[in-house]
């Protein structure tokens, strides 16, 4: 056994207490479940934010994205549908 790979196993060991992956797995889906509930969503170490924060600073431009979206979505789908609709009305036709 290198010195790297007991290295690396010595990190791993010490940090489990912290990931709390030494504890079964319903009790890790209870404690999450219960955090998501919270909506204590956790630490983003590459944003170096509380996640919470990271989605609420997104959280506009998403809803302009999504709301330009069902707008094209709507023109380009409805419009369509009433296009005949509208062409057999005007000649007096059923």
């Amino acid at each position: 056994m290198t010195a790297e790979h007991r290295s690396r196993t010595r990190d791993a060991g010490s940090a489990a207490p912290y990931l709390r992956v030494d504890q079964p797995t319903w009790v890790q889906l209870a404690k999450y479940i219960w955090s998501v509930m919270r909506f204590d969503l956790g630490f983003s170490y590459r944003q170096n934010a509380p996640v919470l924060d990271v989605i609420l600073q997104q959280l506009p431009a998403t809803l302009i994205l999504m709301l330009s979206a069902t707008a094209v979505a709507l023109l380009v789908g409805v419009t369509p549908a009433c296009w005949p609709r509208s062409r057999s009305t005007a000649s007096g036709t059923i």
